[in-house]
């Protein structure tokens, strides 16, 4: 199978920017969608019955299989987005003395901005930082910042560091070490970091001072995320997607690069979907995709066809099938949650996420608590455990995100 290079396309505005953070704008929600997930509805996850009249009967749909889903909606390439960073970064090699030599790149969750990072400097052959453990940070490890202090070689790209400090006294003073010596040093340096994590180190110790602004990548809006999505498709022969509820087109693989962008918008412009996923995804790429992938059925049968034209490359177009977003289950939050709960995952996005004897150092009040929590949110869909990490999930985001606003504690920007 082919799939289109986005990279090379010249008829289209490029899918990803970097912009300024001060100048980062979420595609808006539509109000009927945020006045129904109400305070009290992120710990109901609510899903309709099918209407009366539905176009495919709810019996003759089901979940594509993981090889179907992967030729529908693939994982994403984040190499995509390495040209909007090159464009943005394009003089730190050669950047002077100054504050212009340390760098920040903030990122939300599930964005791909460390993603991005991380292909960036590997490109450029540049090192990119191990972050300490934990342990060593609560030692105060002096052997790790000696590691990476020196004043010569390439710039230094830390691509984590929500991963290089605890809020803990031992792990914020153990941060202010690092920036200290970052700050010293002539050597250049790149600081990807997570939009939580920014947030908190703004406003208790100032991180950004000394800094250039940082920048972040665009949220996609609708029409942005429609051709991302198309793009995704790595079908040979055309893919419409189309609502299950009453057949209005969602989006095609035809809004792949190169596409005629008035067939485009045409296809596009007659269902909503798109819009409300972007809204309710904050226009943030991975969780978008997250939501979409499990948007997407396929009628009995349906797969094999699909399957048939990858092999053929067969030019007649196949439909998906798109569940109506009334009928999208989003997760939410256990019922019996409480501000235990927010605390933790509150502490999760912080962290970019934490091994569950960190979680306890850095909550010492939950003490014992903290499993049983864990084990609640994560039978929620809501957390999961990843490389040793308790992280919140990118399809339990959204409900977390607007349960700890609505209990009035910090979040991020974007």
């Amino acid at each position: 199978m082919n799939r289109p290079d986005s990279r090379s396309d010249t008829t289209e505005a490029p899918l990803w920017h970097m912009v300024p953070l001060a100048d980062y704008q979420r595609p808006a929600r539509p109000a009927a969608d945020a006045v129904r997930s109400g305070f009290f509805g992120l710990f109901r996850g609510e899903r309709q019955r099918t209407p009366a009249g539905q176009l495919v009967a709810e019996e003759e749909l089901r979940q594509p299989s993981v090889d179907l889903l992967n030729m529908l909606a693939g994982w994403p390439d984040w190499r995509d987005a390495i040209p909007a960073l090159e464009q943005t970064l394009s003089d730190i090699a050669s950047s002077d003395a100054g504050p212009h030599r340390i760098r920040t790149v903030v990122g939300a969750p599930y964005s791909g901005t460390r993603e991005t990072v991380r292909l960036w400097a590997e490109q450029r052959q540049w090192p990119v930082v191990a972050p300490p453990t934990p342990e060593r940070i609560l030692a105060q490890d002096e052997s790790w910042l000696d590691a990476i202090a020196g004043d010569d070689g390439p710039p230094l790209v830390i691509a984590e560091l929500e991963h290089c400090m605890l809020r803990h006294p031992f792990g914020l003073a153990f941060l202010r070490r690092l920036l200290d010596r970052l700050r010293a040093s002539p050597r250049t340096c790149l600081i990807a970091t997570n939009s939580w994590t920014w947030a908190y180190l703004t406003a208790t110790m100032g991180l950004g001072d000394g800094m250039a602004a940082p920048v972040t990548l665009q949220a996609f809006d609708a029409d942005r995320l429609a051709r991302w999505l198309g793009q995704l498709v790595r079908c040979d022969g055309p893919v419409l997607f189309r609502q299950a509820n009453d057949g209005s087109h969602v989006l095609s693989s035809a809004s792949k690069a190169g596409a005629d962008p008035a067939d485009t918008q045409r296809l596009d412009k007659r269902s909503s979907f798109v819009a409300r996923l972007a809204g309710y995804s904050r226009g943030i790429a991975g969780l978008a995709w997250g939501i979409w992938r499990q948007s997407l059925e396929a009628a009995l049968g349906e797969e094999v066809a699909v399957r048939q034209a990858e092999d053929e490359a067969a030019a007649e177009q196949r439909v998906i099938w798109v569940r109506p977003w009334s009928q999208i289950h989003h997760r939410a939050l256990p019922a019996n949650a409480d501000l235990d709960a927010l605390l933790v995952l509150h502490a999760l996005l912080i962290h970019g996420g934490l091994a569950a004897g960190a979680l306890t150092t850095v909550l010492a009040a939950l003490g014992a608590r903290a499993p049983a929590v864990l084990r609640s949110l994560a039978a929620h869909g809501i957390v999961e455990e990843h490389q040793g990490r308790w992280q919140v999930t990118p399809l339990g985001y959204p409900a977390a995100r607007e349960a700890i606003e609505s209990e009035g504690l910090m979040v991020d920007g974007l």
